[in-house]
Protein backbone atom coordinates (compact mmCIF):
# COMPACT_ATOMS: atom_id res chain seq x y z
CA UNK A 1 0.00 0.00 0.00
CA UNK A 2 1.44 3.49 -1.05
CA UNK A 3 0.48 6.58 0.94
CA UNK A 4 -2.38 9.28 -0.29
CA UNK A 5 -0.06 11.88 -0.99
CA UNK A 6 2.34 9.16 -3.15
CA UNK A 7 1.67 9.64 -6.53
CA UNK A 8 2.61 6.47 -9.33
CA UNK A 9 3.58 8.50 -12.47
CA UNK A 10 3.74 4.84 -14.30
CA UNK A 11 3.58 1.16 -14.11
CA UNK A 12 4.64 -1.86 -16.38
CA UNK A 13 3.88 -5.17 -16.35
CA UNK A 14 6.11 -7.54 -17.17
CA UNK A 15 3.67 -10.69 -17.64
CA UNK A 16 6.93 -13.09 -18.96
CA UNK A 17 8.76 -12.86 -16.03
CA UNK A 18 5.94 -12.24 -13.85
CA UNK A 19 6.98 -8.57 -12.49
CA UNK A 20 4.93 -5.38 -11.96
CA UNK A 21 7.40 -2.18 -11.90
CA UNK A 22 5.67 0.73 -9.88
CA UNK A 23 7.39 4.16 -10.25
CA UNK A 24 6.09 6.34 -7.41
CA UNK A 25 6.92 9.85 -7.46
CA UNK A 26 9.69 11.51 -5.01
CA UNK A 27 10.40 7.73 -3.91
CA UNK A 28 11.44 5.57 -7.18
CA UNK A 29 10.96 2.28 -8.65
CA UNK A 30 9.00 -0.45 -6.56
CA UNK A 31 9.80 -3.65 -8.75
CA UNK A 32 7.05 -6.79 -7.44
CA UNK A 33 7.39 -10.75 -8.35
CA UNK A 34 3.42 -11.88 -9.07
CA UNK A 35 3.09 -15.65 -8.96
CA UNK A 36 -0.15 -17.21 -8.50
CA UNK A 37 -1.86 -14.25 -7.75
CA UNK A 38 0.33 -12.71 -4.85
CA UNK A 39 3.06 -10.46 -4.92
CA UNK A 40 5.86 -9.24 -2.80
CA UNK A 41 8.25 -6.45 -2.89
CA UNK A 42 11.52 -8.31 -5.03
CA UNK A 43 13.46 -4.89 -5.23
CA UNK A 44 13.46 -0.89 -4.52
CA UNK A 45 15.27 1.68 -7.00
CA UNK A 46 15.47 4.85 -4.85
CA UNK A 47 15.51 8.19 -7.16
CA UNK A 48 16.88 10.71 -5.13
CA UNK A 49 15.07 14.30 -7.26
CA UNK A 50 12.12 14.55 -7.70
CA UNK A 51 10.37 12.40 -10.24
CA UNK A 52 7.83 13.96 -12.49
CA UNK A 53 7.28 11.86 -14.93
CA UNK A 54 8.40 8.10 -14.98
CA UNK A 55 8.90 6.15 -18.23
CA UNK A 56 9.20 2.25 -18.54
CA UNK A 57 9.69 0.29 -21.69
CA UNK A 58 10.92 -3.83 -21.59
CA UNK A 59 12.93 -4.24 -25.19
CA UNK A 60 15.26 -7.04 -25.49
CA UNK A 61 16.11 -6.71 -22.35
CA UNK A 62 16.26 -3.40 -22.30
CA UNK A 63 14.79 -1.07 -19.52
CA UNK A 64 13.71 2.79 -19.59
CA UNK A 65 13.13 5.01 -16.96
CA UNK A 66 12.86 8.65 -16.67
CA UNK A 67 13.08 11.37 -13.88
CA UNK A 68 13.17 14.86 -13.61
CA UNK A 69 16.22 15.05 -14.87
CA UNK A 70 16.93 12.04 -17.46
CA UNK A 71 16.12 9.57 -19.45
CA UNK A 72 18.06 6.63 -18.41
CA UNK A 73 18.53 3.08 -20.24
CA UNK A 74 19.66 -0.16 -18.52
CA UNK A 75 20.22 -3.65 -19.49
CA UNK A 76 18.79 -6.76 -17.41
CA UNK A 77 20.95 -8.86 -15.90
CA UNK A 78 19.96 -11.77 -13.91
CA UNK A 79 21.94 -12.05 -10.39
CA UNK A 80 24.47 -14.20 -9.79
CA UNK A 81 24.32 -17.57 -8.04
CA UNK A 82 24.86 -16.36 -4.52
CA UNK A 83 22.92 -13.01 -5.06
CA UNK A 84 20.33 -15.72 -5.51
CA UNK A 85 21.24 -17.81 -2.71
CA UNK A 86 20.81 -14.65 -0.79
CA UNK A 87 17.62 -13.34 -2.13
CA UNK A 88 16.35 -17.17 -1.96
CA UNK A 89 14.46 -16.14 -5.32
CA UNK A 90 15.81 -18.15 -8.50
CA UNK A 91 14.31 -15.71 -10.73
CA UNK A 92 15.07 -12.35 -9.55
CA UNK A 93 16.38 -10.07 -11.85
CA UNK A 94 19.22 -7.30 -11.35
CA UNK A 95 17.53 -4.03 -12.58
CA UNK A 96 18.95 -0.30 -12.08
CA UNK A 97 22.39 -0.98 -10.97
CA UNK A 98 24.45 2.51 -11.93
CA UNK A 99 27.27 0.39 -13.60
CA UNK A 100 24.55 -1.27 -15.88
CA UNK A 101 23.23 2.38 -17.32
CA UNK A 102 24.57 2.89 -20.89
CA UNK A 103 22.81 5.68 -21.69
CA UNK A 104 21.70 8.86 -20.15
CA UNK A 105 19.99 11.42 -21.80
CA UNK A 106 20.37 14.65 -20.23
CA UNK A 107 16.25 16.55 -19.75
CA UNK A 108 16.38 19.33 -17.81
CA UNK A 109 12.68 20.34 -18.16
CA UNK A 110 9.90 20.85 -15.40
CA UNK A 111 7.74 18.99 -17.76
CA UNK A 112 6.87 15.65 -18.64
CA UNK A 113 8.25 14.17 -21.34
CA UNK A 114 7.75 10.48 -23.14
CA UNK A 115 9.97 7.87 -25.43
CA UNK A 116 9.21 5.39 -27.30
CA UNK A 117 10.98 2.94 -29.61
CA UNK A 118 10.69 1.55 -33.10
CA UNK A 119 9.60 -2.55 -33.54
CA UNK A 120 12.86 -3.74 -33.24
CA UNK A 121 14.42 -1.69 -30.96
CA UNK A 122 16.88 -0.31 -33.07
CA UNK A 123 15.60 3.48 -32.79
CA UNK A 124 14.47 5.63 -29.45
CA UNK A 125 12.05 8.39 -29.95
CA UNK A 126 12.05 11.26 -27.07
CA UNK A 127 9.67 13.74 -26.70
CA UNK A 128 11.71 16.05 -24.78
CA UNK A 129 10.06 19.02 -23.68
CA UNK A 130 11.46 22.42 -24.88
CA UNK A 131 14.76 20.49 -26.40
CA UNK A 132 12.04 18.80 -28.81
CA UNK A 133 12.03 15.68 -30.62
CA UNK A 134 15.56 13.50 -29.93
CA UNK A 135 16.06 10.52 -32.37
CA UNK A 136 19.22 8.16 -31.04
CA UNK A 137 20.18 4.80 -32.89
CA UNK A 138 20.72 1.93 -30.47
CA UNK A 139 22.08 -0.54 -32.80
CA UNK A 140 25.15 -0.78 -31.27
CA UNK A 141 23.82 -1.01 -27.96
CA UNK A 142 26.78 0.05 -25.82
CA UNK A 143 27.66 2.80 -28.10
CA UNK A 144 24.23 4.53 -28.49
CA UNK A 145 24.71 8.50 -30.65
CA UNK A 146 22.10 11.13 -31.46
CA UNK A 147 20.83 10.90 -34.96
CA UNK A 148 18.29 13.80 -34.79
CA UNK A 149 17.53 16.81 -33.07
CA UNK A 150 14.27 18.82 -33.66
CA UNK A 151 12.38 22.31 -32.01
CA UNK A 152 9.05 23.07 -34.59
CA UNK A 153 8.41 25.40 -32.05
CA UNK A 154 9.08 27.18 -28.65
CA UNK A 155 6.97 25.23 -26.57
CA UNK A 156 7.01 21.96 -24.75
CA UNK A 157 7.16 18.81 -26.73
CA UNK A 158 4.99 16.57 -24.39
CA UNK A 159 4.31 13.05 -25.59
CA UNK A 160 4.56 10.90 -29.19
CA UNK A 161 3.59 7.55 -30.44
CA UNK A 162 5.29 6.05 -32.95
CA UNK A 163 2.78 3.60 -35.48
CA UNK A 164 5.04 0.59 -36.53
CA UNK A 165 2.62 -0.37 -39.65
CA UNK A 166 3.04 3.09 -41.03
CA UNK A 167 6.11 3.97 -40.07
CA UNK A 168 5.29 7.36 -39.08
CA UNK A 169 6.10 9.36 -35.67
CA UNK A 170 3.56 11.87 -34.35
CA UNK A 171 4.75 14.43 -32.06
CA UNK A 172 2.49 16.19 -29.11
CA UNK A 173 3.11 20.12 -28.34
CA UNK A 174 1.52 21.97 -26.11
CA UNK A 175 -0.52 24.66 -27.72
CA UNK A 176 0.24 23.80 -30.79
CA UNK A 177 -1.11 20.55 -31.21
CA UNK A 178 0.55 17.22 -33.73
CA UNK A 179 3.39 17.19 -35.78
CA UNK A 180 3.65 13.99 -38.22
CA UNK A 181 6.83 12.62 -39.65
CA UNK A 182 7.53 10.05 -42.19
CA UNK A 183 10.00 7.52 -40.34
CA UNK A 184 11.96 5.88 -43.78
CA UNK A 185 14.61 3.34 -43.15
CA UNK A 186 16.62 2.67 -46.05
CA UNK A 187 18.89 -0.04 -47.39
CA UNK A 188 22.00 1.40 -46.02
CA UNK A 189 20.48 0.80 -42.30
CA UNK A 190 20.15 4.78 -42.08
CA UNK A 191 16.67 6.24 -41.70
CA UNK A 192 15.12 9.49 -43.12
CA UNK A 193 12.84 11.30 -40.84
CA UNK A 194 10.81 13.78 -42.90
CA UNK A 195 7.91 16.27 -41.67
CA UNK A 196 4.81 15.20 -43.17
CA UNK A 197 2.31 18.36 -41.29
CA UNK A 198 1.11 19.68 -38.46
CA UNK A 199 -2.83 18.89 -37.21
CA UNK A 200 -4.45 20.99 -34.81
CA UNK A 201 -8.23 22.28 -34.09
CA UNK A 202 -9.41 25.75 -34.59
CA UNK A 203 -11.72 26.31 -32.05
CA UNK A 204 -9.80 25.15 -28.38
CA UNK A 205 -6.56 24.54 -27.10
CA UNK A 206 -3.93 22.15 -28.42
CA UNK A 207 -2.18 20.89 -25.63
CA UNK A 208 -1.55 17.65 -26.84
CA UNK A 209 -0.03 15.60 -24.09
CA UNK A 210 -1.29 11.92 -24.58
CA UNK A 211 -1.67 9.95 -27.54
CA UNK A 212 -2.80 6.71 -28.08
CA UNK A 213 -4.17 4.53 -31.70
CA UNK A 214 -6.91 1.56 -32.48
CA UNK A 215 -4.80 -1.39 -33.79
CA UNK A 216 -5.50 -0.05 -37.35
CA UNK A 217 -3.60 2.58 -37.03
CA UNK A 218 -6.51 4.97 -38.45
CA UNK A 219 -7.75 6.68 -35.53
CA UNK A 220 -5.73 8.52 -33.11
CA UNK A 221 -7.12 9.96 -29.45
CA UNK A 222 -5.27 12.99 -28.58
CA UNK A 223 -5.43 13.55 -24.32
CA UNK A 224 -6.10 17.24 -24.56
CA UNK A 225 -5.48 19.07 -21.38
CA UNK A 226 -8.68 20.37 -19.50
CA UNK A 227 -10.46 20.07 -22.81
CA UNK A 228 -10.47 16.55 -22.29
CA UNK A 229 -10.31 14.02 -25.10
CA UNK A 230 -10.62 14.46 -29.72
CA UNK A 231 -10.68 11.73 -32.00
CA UNK A 232 -8.98 12.42 -35.37
CA UNK A 233 -9.27 9.94 -38.09
CA UNK A 234 -5.50 9.48 -40.26
CA UNK A 235 -6.42 6.47 -42.94
CA UNK A 236 -5.42 9.16 -45.31
CA UNK A 237 -2.53 10.89 -43.60
CA UNK A 238 -2.78 13.97 -46.13
CA UNK A 239 -6.52 14.03 -45.35
CA UNK A 240 -7.00 13.83 -41.47
CA UNK A 241 -9.71 15.25 -39.76
CA UNK A 242 -11.64 15.50 -36.13
CA UNK A 243 -14.52 12.63 -35.74
CA UNK A 244 -15.02 13.42 -32.16
CA UNK A 245 -14.70 14.84 -29.20
CA UNK A 246 -15.27 14.20 -25.23
CA UNK A 247 -14.84 17.01 -22.43
CA UNK A 248 -14.49 15.73 -19.15
CA UNK A 249 -16.27 17.94 -17.19
CA UNK A 250 -15.63 15.97 -13.79
CA UNK A 251 -12.11 15.89 -14.03
CA UNK A 252 -11.09 19.79 -13.16
CA UNK A 253 -6.95 19.19 -14.14
CA UNK A 254 -8.18 17.63 -17.09
CA UNK A 255 -6.58 14.81 -18.59
CA UNK A 256 -3.00 16.08 -19.42
CA UNK A 257 -1.11 13.99 -16.83
CA UNK A 258 -3.11 10.40 -17.13
CA UNK A 259 -1.66 8.24 -19.66
CA UNK A 260 -4.20 6.01 -20.97
CA UNK A 261 -3.82 2.65 -22.99
CA UNK A 262 -5.04 1.81 -26.07
CA UNK A 263 -8.55 1.11 -27.81
CA UNK A 264 -9.44 -2.03 -28.43
CA UNK A 265 -11.43 -3.82 -31.50
CA UNK A 266 -14.60 -2.12 -30.67
CA UNK A 267 -13.14 1.20 -30.83
CA UNK A 268 -13.46 1.82 -27.04
CA UNK A 269 -10.44 3.24 -24.95
CA UNK A 270 -9.05 1.00 -21.71
CA UNK A 271 -8.48 3.49 -18.79
CA UNK A 272 -9.16 2.99 -15.32
CA UNK A 273 -9.26 7.01 -15.38
CA UNK A 274 -11.94 7.76 -18.05
CA UNK A 275 -15.67 7.00 -17.74
CA UNK A 276 -16.56 3.78 -19.52
CA UNK A 277 -20.07 4.15 -20.62
CA UNK A 278 -19.65 7.37 -22.51
CA UNK A 279 -16.74 6.80 -24.29
CA UNK A 280 -18.19 3.29 -25.77
CA UNK A 281 -20.96 5.13 -27.28
CA UNK A 282 -18.52 7.60 -28.27
CA UNK A 283 -15.52 6.24 -30.37
CA UNK A 284 -17.07 3.97 -31.94
CA UNK A 285 -15.93 4.06 -35.50
CA UNK A 286 -15.62 2.25 -38.83
CA UNK A 287 -13.21 -0.04 -39.36
CA UNK A 288 -11.45 -0.43 -42.28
Amino acid sequence: MFLREEIIGSFYIDYYQKMLLIGIQTQGIFIYRIENEKSYLNQFIPIFNFVIHLNMKLNRGLIYFGDAQNLMIFESQKLSSLQQQQQNDQNSINIYNKHQCFLTVDIQDEYPYQSQIDEDGSFLFIAAGFQGLLVYDLRDIYFPKQIFSKAKHNVSHDTLLYLQKKQILIVGQSEQGMIFYKINKQEDQKIQIIEIKEFKLEDVANDCDDLTSNDQENIIVCANGIQGFYAINIYDIQNIYEVGRFNIQSISTGVESQQYNYIDENGFISNSFTPFKEFQSFFQYQQY
